[in-house]
């Protein structure tokens, strides 16, 4: 009954952005219309205090737009990316609009949008033209029990049993196969190695998707077969283990807002190789646990692998950083942040400035400094 009554709501918002008579269109109305009808049903149902909504693609318009129509449930939007900033990322809809106008209005609103970096959120009062207080930032975290340096030792005994060489400078990139994440550019930079340097080197690539087979075709013909191994996915402890069997992480995407797998890194102990553009690297790079390629180019690339496979990292340092980003942390500044909505909306006498003390600009993420 509730998709029967938002139906037409539902059509002419989506039409905005994408054809309904595409599958990609019928697909996007369906989820739209289900996500707006099912949330008044869990509203009813649960009476929470907060809504926190993840995402502001199309299907999760659905969300923002009932909370805006409605207009008695607090919420927030956690931005984790803007898909019409990265030419790389497609989607089946005209995403620019859809961004703006969600951003746009939920800031005319008042309402609290946090952005898992800080990149991420000056991207978006640069491009978006949103000047409102009450942006700010949260980053992800990590399981610091669960990702760990290992011994020596022990980094042999596992690389023994993935087949790993135990002599050779261990690179891994972990993440889907496609266009934004960059693999290409990681095995053009391998091609162009001379060979001493690059007998000294193995590329791990965990992961699967749709540029699997041209990558493996790349390295067969570009005689990179010895040099590259390509893992497939890998989950649990099979996941900790190669990074525990790495010694660098390769992060050549052509954007990202803040991905998990550096900070997972990092907490192994993992130095990290990434472009001094990517939004998170305000937030967490630094000189001792990072080296960054200050242009989109090969040879950019290759100078600095160079450099971070012949420095001497310290991995307990490089986890110490991390141990800023437990999800424990992030979690305390989800709560506060929970309870600064909660009374603004039941009326309390706190302002935005108030409001946002201690959660903006150098503090908007775990540990203050950084570093």
């Amino acid at each position: 009954m509730e998709c029967i009554r938002n139906f037409g709501h539902a059509r002419r918002t989506v039409s905005r952005y994408v054809s309904l008579y595409s599958p990609s269109g019928v697909l996007s109305f369906v989820r739209y219309l289900a996500n707006y009808s099912q949330l008044g049903l869990t509203i009813e149902s649960y009476g929470p205090d907060v809504v926190h909504v993840h995402s502001n693609d199309l299907e999760r318009a659905g969300f923002i737009d009932f909370l805006l129509s409605s207009n008695r449930h607090p919420f927030l939007l956690t931005v984790h990316g803007l898909s019409s900033l990265d030419p790389n990322i497609p989607t089946p809809y005209d995403e620019r609009p859809l961004e703006k106008r969600i951003l746009k209005e939920l800031s005319k609103r008042g309402v609290f949008i946090t952005f898992v970096s800080s990149g991420l959120k000056e991207a978006t009062l640069q491009h978006f033209g949103i000047a409102d207080r009450r942006l700010t930032v949260v980053p992800n975290g990590v399981d610091m029990d669960r990702f760990r340096p290992v011994s020596p030792s022990r980094k042999n005994e596992i690389r023994t049993k993935y087949g790993v060489p135990l002599q050779r400078k261990i690179l891994i990139q972990v993440g889907e196969l496609w266009g934004p994440k960059n693999h290409m550019l990681v095995l053009r930079s391998l091609a162009s190695l001379n060979s001493g340097l690059l007998r000294q080197l193995l590329y791990i690539v965990v992961g699967g998707g749709i540029e699997k087979s041209s990558l493996i075709r790349f390295c067969r013909e570009n005689q990179l077969a010895g040099s590259c191994v390509f893992m497939g996915r890998r989950y649990g402890m099979e996941l900790v283990e190669l990074y525990q069997a790495s010694d660098l992480l390769l992060i050549p995407s052509t954007s990202e807002s803040f991905p998990l797998v550096m900070l997972e890194g990092m907490a192994s102990g993992l130095p990290v190789l990434t472009f001094a553009d990517l939004w998170p690297v305000a937030d967490i790079a630094n000189h001792q646990n990072s080296v960054l390629v200050q242009e989109r180019t090969v040879e950019s690339f290759n100078e600095a692998l160079v450099e971070a496979t012949q420095r001497s990292w310290n991995s307990s340092e490089i986890r110490r950083f991390a141990e800023r980003f437990t999800w424990l942390a992030v979690a305390a500044r989800y709560k506060a942040l929970y309870s600064k909505i909660v009374e603004q909306h039941s009326g309390g006498n706190s302002t935005i400035k108030g409001a946002l003390e201690g959660m903006s600009g150098e503090r908007s993420y775990p540990g203050g400094d950084r570093g």
